[in-house]
């Protein structure tokens, strides 16, 4: 069998570098300090950018790219990658396969592309875009946006007032602490606020939800696409659902969500808001 080569490059200045690495090798690459840009290419490579704002990108192959300080833009091509944003404003872009991304210190904006993606937040108010696949978004700590897009999506909002959209498919979405939006977009869809004033949105043809942990003394219904609370019938379940109440649009019949260990007789108009 063959084993690849292994080259180390490492710029000791605090110049701005272009630096490439070679074809077919698993490179190590340090920027140091400057604003860098470094590009693997094929190969299971290593890259760090150091300080600087640097772009990173890792071409073929299940690279490794590290941003370290200030702002930064790591893209991982195609293969399996890791990316850390580490301190500082990243954007940080999976692309295809399996990727995981994590933000780091700052406000982020993390895209997994293809595949199945995992994206950690961390500290910060960060954007996370889970893109095609079936992905884990993690907002961590502050004011965060996640969006599943394509795929059956698990969302964390974490600590901090946060918005949770699942996009298309089948998703699970979990506020966490604080007053959180959550809608699930297409498919059904699983929903608990956690801790917090929280806000659950409902629609018409975009699947059944059940929201999980509705609070009566808390949490909101959000009314989109023209519903209003006169279109609704709210009515108590029976058999498996016999302790969950049922919203239904009264005229086509449609079952819009179940909240799950709710007294139909508990909701009101007061627990609905038109958005």
């Amino acid at each position: 069998s063959q084993v690849a080569k292994r080259n180390i490059v490492t710029f000791l200045n605090d110049l701005d570098n272009v630096i490439k690495g070679f074809n077919n090798s698993n490179d190590v690459i340090n920027g140091q300090g400057g604003n860098d840009i470094i590009r693997g290419l094929s190969g299971n490579d290593l890259l760090r950018g150091g300080t600087g704002n640097d772009t990173l990108e890792g071409g073929d192959g299940s690279d490794r790219l590290v941003g370290n300080a200030d702002h930064d833009l790591l893209n991982g091509g195609s293969g399996y990658d890791t990316l850390d944003g580490g301190l500082g404003d990243d954007e940080l872009y999976g692309e295809a396969g399996n990727d995981l991304l994590i933000a780091g210190e700052g406000d982020d904006f993390l895209s997994g592309g293809a595949g199945s993606d995992a994206l950690h937040g961390e500290t910060g108010n960060d954007s996370l875009a889970g893109g095609i696949g079936d992905d884990f978004l993690e907002g961590g700590n502050g004011n965060d946006q996640l969006n599943g897009d394509a795929g059956n999506d698990f969302l964390i909002g974490g600590t901090g007032n946060d918005i949770l959209e699942g996009g298309v498919g089948d998703d699970y979405l979990f506020g966490g602490a604080d007053d959180d939006w959550l809608n699930g977009g297409s498919g059904n869809d699983l929903l608990e606020g956690g801790i917090g004033s929280d806000t659950f949105v409902l629609a018409t043809e975009s699947g059944f939800d059940t929201i999980g942990d509705f609070e009566i003394s808390a949490d909101f219904l959000g009314l989109s696409g023209g519903l209003t609370f006169e279109d609704l019938l709210i009515t108590q379940g029976t058999g498996a659902n016999t302790n969950d109440t049922l919203l239904t649009i009264e005229d086509t019949g449609e079952l819009l969500a179940t909240l799950s260990g709710v007294q139909a007789d508990t909701i009101t108009n007061s627990h609905f808001a038109v958005i």
